[in-house]
């Protein structure tokens, strides 16, 4: 196994305090870093920190928690990765994009494996664990479990500092099979075999990453203690406590008091006897105490639970049908939370994700791996909205050509957005419009330099209908033309 630290100048051997949670790379022991927060002093029955107690406790027991990593996971995962160019070449202008055989391994990352599959375990473990790891091998990638990675920081100077020196680097990650309680060794990675995917950033540890569960703790259990709560309402038949007062020189021993209770609970107790009727002596009172669940308007506090948890999904309650979302649901209101979901969050992963996967890639000169957009179905919503904005590109681009700039030109800086690239780009030539008045020899000349000016940007022989779109007249005009210059 190569040595982590191969390229760095080796310090002086130093008898000190190590922290804990050591690796020993090339006879020098370094500190690790934990892909996940230290736990807490948390209640037993509590959510426990870290990727184990988020995937059983969170995903696996809470619908609202797999609702919001559901929807991230599947529109996530429709992203295609393509080249794009980070500035104009012979190949195609800079934003374009285009492929090479390198992307390949994102295609095919194992066996029987698609894009979508690699993208699916990627949020999954960064939702649940703040990071996910794809590690490369040749032509294959493997996603670690990242509760069983440490990251490997260091000095250069002062290697017991660790990553807590002022110049201290990642040096590399330690991959533990089975967790660092397994007894196995620690496999030393280098950063440049590893895509490290960590969107949301851990503020006590930037090389680190973290779950957006976690600050979601105390609504999940309010949640789950909520539906607990409605539970065992329907469970007592769907009515608060029941107090029943008995006359105590009936039930004057306690013999008679248990067995008194025992018939009762028999009778009415449970969801199984909801609804039957009470017959009961007239010294006996029965009387409900607490609200139901109506009064106690246990819908808006479910619902407020649901949409913070969804807040801090980074999804909007109306797109995973939340309570709240469907209160003020409207067509309108759906495609405005659709948009703030791709702009704010989907963006922002798929942009995270590219930076992370190119890690492991070889990029072509002057580009940059990116999600083509132009192939997403949750993006394909807003055709109108597209045609539209080409229906003004396309305005765009007439007024220009026949304000003399040359065609190809005019396309790319109208594509591009960026009216600069025309600077050089003119023909010199006008619409006859903007010609003074002059003699009756002035229309030929406007033709000939019409079409003069056509033959430059490439049309061989310019016909009368181009020379007379060129100067902005009718073609009746040109053949009038024409004929006084004959005469």
């Amino acid at each position: 196994m190569p040595s982590l630290f191969s390229r760095l100048v080796s310090p002086p051997a130093r008898r000190s305090f190590w922290p804990p949670e050591t690796v020993n790379v090339g006879g020098l022991t370094y500190p690790l870093l934990p892909t996940y927060p230290s736990p807490l002093s948390f209640k037993q029955e509590e959510i426990a920190p870290g990727y184990v107690g988020f995937a059983t406790q969170a995903m696996m027991a809470n619908p609202i928690v797999f609702a919001c990593m559901e929807y991230r996971r599947k529109t996530f995962a429709q992203a295609r990765f393509q080249w794009q160019r980070l500035a104009n070449s012979s190949a195609g202008p800079a934003g374009s994009y285009f492929g090479t055989s390198e992307l390949g391994i994102l295609e095919l990352p194992w066996q029987n494996a698609t894009t979508e599959d690699l993208l699916d375990v990627m949020i999954q473990h960064a939702d649940l664990g703040g990071n996910a790891f794809a590690v490369r091998r040749g032509e294959t990638i493997t996603l670690l479990r990242p509760d069983w990675v440490s990251i490997v920081a260091a000095s250069r100077g002062d290697p017991d500092q660790g990553s807590a020196a002022i110049d201290a680097e990642l040096m590399g990650y330690a991959y533990w099979p089975g967790g660092k309680g397994s007894g196995n060794e620690p496999e030393i990675l280098l950063p440049e075999d590893v895509a490290h995917f960590a969107p949301t950033k851990d503020p006590t540890a930037h090389w680190r990453g973290m779950s957006w569960l976690a600050p979601t703790i105390r609504d999940i259990m309010g949640d789950a203690a909520a539906s607990t709560h409605k539970l065992k309402y329907f469970e007592s038949g769907a009515s608060g406590a029941v107090v029943v007062k008995m006359d105590p020189t009936i039930v004057n021993t306690p013999e008679k008091f248990d067995a008194w209770v025992e018939k009762l609970e028999q009778g009415h107790g449970g969801v199984s006897n909801a609804y039957k009727r009470w017959y009961l002596s007239a010294a006996t009172d029965v009387t409900t105490v607490g609200d139901n669940l109506r009064q106690q308007d246990f819908a808006v506090t479910t619902g407020k639970g649901e949409s913070r948890i969804a807040s801090a999904a980074g999804v909007p309650p109306i797109l995973v049908g939340f309570s709240e979302g469907l209160a003020a649901a409207t067509y309108s209101n759906y495609g405005m939370a659709r948009r703030s979901y791709i702009d704010a969050t989907l963006m922002d992963l798929w942009n995270h994700a590219a930076a992370a996967l190119q890690s492991i890639l070889t990029i072509p000169g002057a580009s940059r791996l990116a999600v083509d957009t132009r192939r997403i179905p949750l993006l394909q919503e807003d055709e109108k909205d597209r045609a539209e904005i080409q229906q003004l590109d396309a305005g765009a681009i007439r007024s220009l050509i026949d304000g003399g700039f040359v065609p190809d030109a005019v396309v790319d800086a109208v594509t591009a957005g960026d009216l600069a690239r025309l600077k050089g780009n003119h023909t010199g030539y006008f619409s006859v419009q903007l010609n003074p008045p002059s003699d009756g020899t002035e229309p030929a000349d406007a033709v000939a330099s019409a079409r003069a000016a056509l033959r430059k940007v490439g049309i061989a022989r310019p016909t009368d209908e181009q020379v007379a779109e060129h100067l902005g007249v009718s073609d009746r005009t040109i053949r009038r033309w024409k004929r006084r210059s004959r005469d």
